[in-house]
């Protein structure tokens, strides 16, 4: 109460210990967690609990009521050597407590009689790791790249026990602890990049986002309000779009600068990549359906999968889930390789000459009932959209235009998607 001092109390060893990170649950406990190395005795009574590192510096984790009396406390490291570090931990309503940092080589983050070992994928990883309110072992995850320094700065948890967790990594990295894969990759240098990871109360992968520019990038705090929504904050260098999805949104540093960013419950990568006719959904990890844009977003029976290889030309989407989040995709453009068939297969389609074209073409709606028709380029962007009569023959120009276009149309009839090469 008005800054008086309740308190104070160390532990350490001859050795350096490194920094400590704290935080406090409902009750007025403390939780602590960092590094130590040789022995501390982390009971600040006349009592001892005495703890040991295995090989080099370990992390520790301990807990103090509201009065400085010792609760409990456990140490974890690996016994080939190395920099074990605790560097942030987070405690939810129900006293459970989350730790994030980094680690080397292979490490027991069971602190009981049982293991649960992990193994790095290069030199430092990030592990998080989530103790009941006694330290007993709940899970741990890691992750990280085959070569570089990888270390997780910050962790939160929400009012659902959804675990966020930001900090630094450089090259290819699975950010999905489960049997799937979520690889992103760092910008093309030689420093680090920012990450954002969401896990849910199980330890199960939910999304993760990253952004980097030029330079270093590191995130530096996190935290979750009742809603889901997150909010990051850290430094970066350069100029860096913070909208992981297709959008842009371009912050530029002054020289090295502060960021704060604010993201909402859900993340669904709606981004749609096309390899010739095969159109594949950058979201992972998601359930999908395929949609008919040019039918009302009609669902296309049967294509549920990640990729999808369209059977005609026309206008497509991906609908996405995941842990309850849903969104669409952008309408995309496929234009089926060949020029096809112009001639009139039915009384209600409607015939293009030349075509390939050189310019000018002419389209004959005669007795097909077609009111209106519209061009497309390759990527989808209209480009010509003209009322016309039903029994007409209309000429159009394209000249100085080379592309491959979807020609589509409409009337009271059901119309193929038609394609037409400019050369």
């Amino acid at each position: 109460m008005n800054g008086n001092l309740l308190w104070a109390r160390s532990l350490g060893t001859v050795s350096n210990d490194d920094y400590l990170y704290c935080d406090i649950d409902k009750n007025g406990n403390a939780y602590f967690t960092g590094s130590f190395r040789d022995s501390i005795d982390f009971d600040p009574t006349p009592s001892k609990h005495v703890l040991g590192t295995v090989s080099g510096y370990d992390l520790f984790i301990f807990s103090w009521d509201a009065q400085a009396n010792f609760r409990w406390a456990e140490s974890i490291g690996s016994s080939l050597g190395g920099w074990d570090q605790g560097l942030d931990i987070a405690v939810d309503d129900s006293g459970n407590s989350h730790i994030t940092g980094y680690f080397q080589t292979l490490v027991d983050f069971d602190p009981g009689p049982g293991t649960h070992f992990l193994t790095t994928n290069g030199f430092n990883d990030v592990f998080v790791l989530k103790l009941d309110n006694s330290g007993s072992f709940k899970w741990a995850v890691s992750f990280g790249d085959s070569t570089y320094h990888d270390r997780g700065y910050a962790i939160n948890v929400d009012d659902s026990g959804n675990v966020y967790t930001t900090g630094s990594f450089l090259g290819n990295v699975d950010f999905d602890p489960g049997p799937s894969n979520y690889v992103l990759s760092s910008s093309p240098h030689r420093q680090a990049d920012l990450f954002l990871q969401k896990l849910d109360v199980n330890g199960s992968f939910v999304w993760a986002m990253v952004f980097g520019s030029e330079h270093m990038d590191i995130g530096y705090g996190v935290t979750a309000d009742k809603y889901g929504n997150s909010y990051l904050t850290g430094n970066f260098d350069d100029t860096i779009d913070f909208d992981p999805g297709p959008d842009s949104v371009l912050l530029t540093s002054v020289g090295v600068d502060i960021f704060i960013a604010k993201f909402g419950g859900c993340f669904i990568d709606r981004e749609v990549n096309r390899s010739g006719n095969v159109l594949t959904s950058s979201m992972s990890s998601a359930t999908y359906q395929w949609l008919d844009c040019d039918s009302g977003y009609s669902v296309i029976p049967g294509n549920t999968g990640q990729s999808f290889t369209p059977s005609h030309s026309g206008h497509y989407a991906v609908a996405l889930y995941r842990n309850g989040c849903s969104d669409t995709s952008d309408c995309i453009s496929v234009i089926i390789d060949g020029i096809g068939d112009n001639s009139i297969n039915s009384k209600f389609e409607a015939r293009i000459y030349p075509n390939p074209s050189t310019g000018v073409f002419r389209i004959d709606f005669s007795g097909t009932g077609i009111r209106e028709v519209f061009i497309y380029n390759s990527i989808g962007e209209l480009v010509l959209q003209k009322m016309v009569n039903e029994d007409e023959v209309r000429d159009f120009d394209l000249s100085g235009q080379s592309d491959i276009y979807l020609i589509r149309f409409e009337g009271p009839e059901d119309y193929h998607p038609r394609k037409l090469i400019m050369e």
